[in-house]
Parts: C-alpha cells; sequence; structure tokens
C-alpha cells in the first residue's frame, strides 16, 4: 500500500496540514528541525506523492514534455536521460517524444495541449509550414511554460538552450587549416542565397556565417559546395546508389579536388567516405573529414577526422532549469554553447 501524509506526519510527530506543506516545498514558516523531521520520515518510509490529487489542488498536471524533431535523433538518447532524471529530481514527471515530421510532430503537440502539460520543452521540425509555431504560440498563450531547444525556430523572445553553431563553423576551418591543409570547402545541402544565407537548415547557415568569418580572418576565400538534400534519417547506411554518393565522385572528381571538408550533415560524410573508400586514388595526402559526431553512422574510409561533438547533457540540465524558471514567471534567458572538439586520426588500412 502506498504510504500516505498521514503515516509521515505520525512518524515524524507533526499534524498531517504542516507534513503536507512541508512536503510540497511550502514549509518555509516551520523550523528548519521540523522541516528536516518531515522530510527524513518521507524519506525512510519512501513517500511517493499522488500526483493526481496535488494536480487538482494546485490546478497543474505536474507534467514536463519535451518534443525533439528527427534532426537531432542521434543526441535523442542523451538528452533524453538527463532530462527525465533532472525533472524527476524536481518531483515532476517527464514526458519525451522524437517526432519524425511536421505531422508528427503536430500530432504530439496536440496531445501534449490536450494533456495540459505545465512545461513543453520542443525542437520544432525545421520544414514547418507555420502551423507548429501557432500551435506551441496557442501553447504558451494557455499558460504552459515553452523552452526551445537545439535551435531558436520561434518569432519572438522566449526561453531557448542551444548549441552556437556559427561557433561549430568557425572553429571547424580554423582546426583544418591548423592542421596544414590548403584546400578546405565547406559541404553543404544548398545554394546559399544572395547575401550568403544558405537555403537549408538554419543551423546549417550560422555554421556557413563562421566558417566564412573564419576564412575572412585567415585571408582565404570562403568556398562553399553542395550536394544533393537527403531525408535527416542519418542512421541510414550509406549507399553507392544515392544521390549522395554520385555527389561525392564530382566533388573529389575535381582538378582542384579538396584536402578538407566540413560536412553539415553525417550523411555527407559517410558517403564522402565511402566513395574514398572505394576510390583511393581520388584521396589527396592527408584528407581529412570534419563532421558532427554520430554514434551510429561511422566513417568507413581510413582518413583523419575533426569531431564536433554536441554538449547535449548539458544543453538538457540548463533546458530543464528554463523549463521551471519559465513556470516560475522568470525574464526570459537564453544560452548558447559552443561545440566541443576532437581530432580523430586514424591510420591507413
Amino acid at each position: 500500500m502506498p504510504v500516505t501524509l498521514k503515516e509521515i506526519a505520525a512518524a515524524a510527530g507533526v499534524s498531517r496540514p504542516t507534513a503536507n506543506l512541508i512536503v510540497l516545498g511550502k514549509g518555509s514558516r516551520f523550523s528548519a528541525a521540523t522541516r528536516a523531521r518531515v522530510l527524513e520520515a518521507a524519506k525512510r518510509l519512501n513517500y511517493r506523492p499522488n500526483l493526481a490529487a496535488r494536480g487538482l489542488s494546485q490546478q497543474r498536471s505536474f507534467l514536463v514534455a519535451a518534443v525533439v524533431s528527427e534532426e537531432y535523433a542521434n543526441n535523442y538518447a542523451d538528452f533524453s536521460l538527463v532530462f527525465q532524471q533532472r525533472v524527476l529530481s524536481r518531483g515532476f514527471l517527464p514526458v519525451t517524444a522524437l517526432t519524425v515530421d511536421a505531422t508528427s510532430q503536430k500530432q504530439m503537440l496536440t496531445r501534449m495541449a490536450d494533456i495540459r502539460v505545465d512545461a513543453l520543452v520542443v525542437n520544432r521540425t525545421w520544414n514547418d509550414d507555420g502551423s507548429l509555431s501557432r500551435l506551441i504560440e496557442q501553447l504558451r498563450e494557455a499558460g504552459t511554460a515553452v523552452v526551445e531547444v537545439f535551435m531558436k525556430y520561434l518569432p519572438g523572445e522566449g526561453h531557448s538552450v542551444r548549441t552556437d553553431w556559427e561557433e561549430a563553423g568557425r572553429l571547424a576551418l580554423v582546426t583544418l587549416q591548423g592542421l596544414g591543409l590548403k584546400r578546405t570547402l565547406m559541404w553543404t545541402p544548398l545554394l546559399p542565397r544572395t547575401g550568403g544565407r544558405l537555403e537549408t537548415l538554419e543551423q546549417t547557415h550560422d555554421q556557413y556565417r563562421g566558417w566564412a568569418k573564419a576564412a575572412r580572418t585567415l585571408s582565404l576565400q570562403p568556398r562553399v559546395e553542395v550536394h544533393p538534400a537527403l531525408p535527416l534519417r542519418s542512421q541510414e547506411a550509406p549507399r553507392r546508389d544515392s544521390p549522395l554518393y554520385g555527389a561525392a565522385a564530382a566533388l573529389m572528381g575535381k582538378s582542384d579536388r579538396p584536402d578538407g571538408v566540413m560536412a553539415c550533415s553525417t550523411n555527407a560524410a559517410a558517403h564522402l567516405s565511402l566513395y574514398l573508400r572505394d576510390h583511393p586514388e581520388y584521396k589527396p595526402p592527408g584528407f581529412t573529414i570534419a563532421h558532427w559526431h554520430d554514434p551510429i553512422v561511422l566513417l568507413e574510409a581510413a582518413e583523419r577526422r575533426v569531431v564536433l561533438r554536441m554538449q547535449t547533457e548539458r544543453i538538457a540540465e540548463l533546458t530543464v532549469t528554463a523549463a521551471f524558471d519559465a513556470m516560475a514567471g522568470m525574464p526570459v534567458q537564453s544560452a548558447s554553447l559552443g561545440p566541443t572538439l576532437a581530432i580523430v586520426e586514424v591510420e591507413p588500412a
């Protein structure tokens, strides 16, 4: 049988209302000794609050949700684990979901509205037609605390925790140049528009901006090449019949083929690696790929790599803090974390 507040009160030698206030974190008027006695009794008896009853009395669901789009599937497990631990430690119940497209994300967000989550951490999918942003704004207007994670997509001010993609682009080029490479380029899904903005994911635009700034600092002309835009499921193994494999052949078949590439997607990095494994004669000496860490897709060619890693666990910690700050009506705060970096040397096979 679940332990009741009456039993906690009896064990601590206080009244039930006193035990209730202290367990809810509202017992500041009681002495430190009394609070410690009640909390010790609750811990010793393994007390678990009835969230449904608390929700009715406090007009809360005690649910904190995280809805993450497929773009960040490779970070989802690490993010969710820390997110769940931190939310549980605050006495709330975490709800997490990974959505594969705009339709599934809209369905999930609608469901979160139905169950009246107290806070929503969301990474809006990149191909929103506007309906997702409107739905999230409706949730916010209804009293749900909203925090964006990984990217800032929603218009206006709002709590957010994200990766510093511009710093990632700058760091990638500086590192490649520091390895003595002379013909480095960024390999992106689509062409830049007028003014240098990329017609692709917002984070790719930011990476390009950092890349271009670093190039100008180094007195270089920022070089960008394009490849076909494929679905974002980076879990899929590279294939020789893929348009990306053909794009890799065209890239490395140039007379001025690069000796260093910043691949803006792990899909691109994996296909380029596969092509060079099949055709090592096209791989320049010291050839290096800079790419985002992906625990699922592994590069098959024996080559030097510059690996950018997202600070996923730290992002999750800050996101939970931001969610509870938003619930408490704290002023809007944003955090932008730079990437971590590892240079991996792979010996020739």
